[in-house]
């Protein structure tokens, strides 16, 4: 079935109603490790059709029959499986709580090490993307320290590669450079797959122009911008695209080059608009809102910062929003007096939902190592149980034979104590006769 699936040209509507009739099939059959592997390949094709509830619905069946049979490592991979369902949607506190729980089983089990860093990884990449930095990096960390000690080629990259994320949002801007330059350097070394490796360095080279933009070296960021934008199958990556057109515009744009920064923006604008990426659509108008101030345009500079405020707040995108407020009290004369008491206000919210988030997944994270001890505290006592009860049943042997070696040692000296009697009755016989 999965090579003809695999294999086949069907439509998606097609291939879900494949899925489905193959679903009610799976779910008749015994509870065991063929069947739940099934399960797991089943919810990855809806995953890739992007049927996101029935990729949940398979993940969490997969999970129930595991733990029915004590399965350590499908546990982990059905918990796996659900903390990318809730990463996807954007949900990073139930994201961060499952791949946690899925990080403790890997770990008890030991004996799957690639599991376990995987998870170490993907947690550091929960809370990067709620903004807690210091946690993050020392989940990445971890996760490059299991990393080292395996065969893996793409994981220590892009391990690499978040810490030089996380620092720089730390603004530790020197340091991540150096990770950049090193998850650079693990890449380059990569030797299969070498068109998911040319993506890779078209992708690492917009982030380390981006940094660049950070520090303030915009000519070092255009340098690094214009070799990404080399990439020969850019056109077929929109998102990537428009990324490394708006960081390129916003180097030149900072360099005092006016030559393609409008267009640049603009098809920017239009590649993230043709795709409804969001974040990247803020991101755009707040390059153009400055653009258009330095252009003397700065009526049309604040209708922009406007619709990145606008969509800001409707994204919940809180440094966004933050930024945009700061542009409007800065420039919006007319209504200076209420962005600038805005701003003060969004910046001490900010503060306070980041001290909130860091409380809550450092309680998920405690409430996770205690189910964590839990279960190794059971395993001791199982463990301990179990030698017991061996100890006990090698005792019942051993006595067992003792007294089944003594009662054959009775039963001899009987049968020898029988024949010396037996021939001293035949010697008397002999002497009479």
């Amino acid at each position: 079935f999965w090579k003809t699936y695999d294999n086949s040209d069907w439509d998606n509507a097609t291939k879900a109603k494949a899925l489905d009739s193959l679903h009610n099939h799976i779910v008749k059959q015994a509870n065991d490790s063929l069947t739940r592997n099934s399960l797991f390949r089943l919810a990855a094709r809806y995953e890739r059709l992007e049927l996101a509830d029935k990729y949940y619905q398979s993940s969490d069946l997969a999970q129930k029959w595991a733990t029915a049979q004590k399965d350590t490592l499908d546990i982990a991979k059905a918990l796996w499986y659900k903390g990318d369902y809730h990463d996807a949607a954007q949900v990073y506190d139930s994201a961060f709580h499952y791949y946690s729980q899925a990080e403790k089983y890997y770990r008890l089990s030991q004996k799957d090490s690639l599991g376990w860093g995987r998870m170490l990884y993907y947690k550091a990449g929960a809370l990067y993307s709620m903004g807690i930095y210091t946690e993050s990096e020392v989940e990445s960390v971890k996760a490059m320290e299991v990393f080292s000690k395996l065969s893996t080629d793409w994981y220590p990259y892009q391990t690499k590669l978040q810490i030089a994320l996380i620092l720089s949002g730390l603004r530790e801007y020197e340091e991540a450079l150096k990770y950049y330059h090193l998850a650079l350097a693990d890449l380059k070394a990569i030797k299969n797959n070498p068109e998911k490796v040319q993506y890779s360095l078209t992708a690492c080279y917009n982030n380390i122009g981006g940094h660049y933009n950070k520090m303030k070296n915009y000519k070092e960021a255009k340098f690094y911008l214009e070799k990404g934008l080399a990439y020969h199958r850019i056109e077929e990556e929109p998102d990537l695209h428009a990324m490394l057109l708006n960081n390129y515009a916003y180097s030149k744009m900072q360099l005092g080059e006016r030559h393609q920064v409008d267009s640049l923006l603009s098809l920017s604008l239009r590649l993230r608009d043709s795709i409804g990426h969001k974040q990247g659509i803020i991101a755009s108008k707040l390059n153009i809102g400055e653009y258009n101030l330095r252009q003397k345009d700065t009526l049309q500079a604040i209708e922009t910062i406007k619709e990145a405020y606008a969509l800001a707040q409707e994204n919940q995108s809180h440094l966004d929003i933050q930024r945009s407020l700061e542009f409007l009290s800065l420039n919006d004369q007319a209504n200076k007096a209420y962005y600038t008491q805005r701003y003060s206000e969004v910046k001490d919210s900010i503060r306070e939902v980041e001290r909130a988030t860091k409380k809550k997944f450092a309680r998920i994270e405690f409430e996770t190592e205690q189910l964590s001890l839990e279960n190794e505290v059971l395993l001791k006592r199982n463990t301990v149980l179990a030698f017991l009860s061996l100890g006990a049943i090698l005792l019942i042997l051993v006595l067992s034979l003792v007294y089944y070696y003594r009662m054959k040692n009775k039963r001899l000296q009987i049968q020898q104590k029988e024949q010396q009697k037996d021939q001293e009755i035949y010697g008397l016989l002999l002497r009479e006769k």
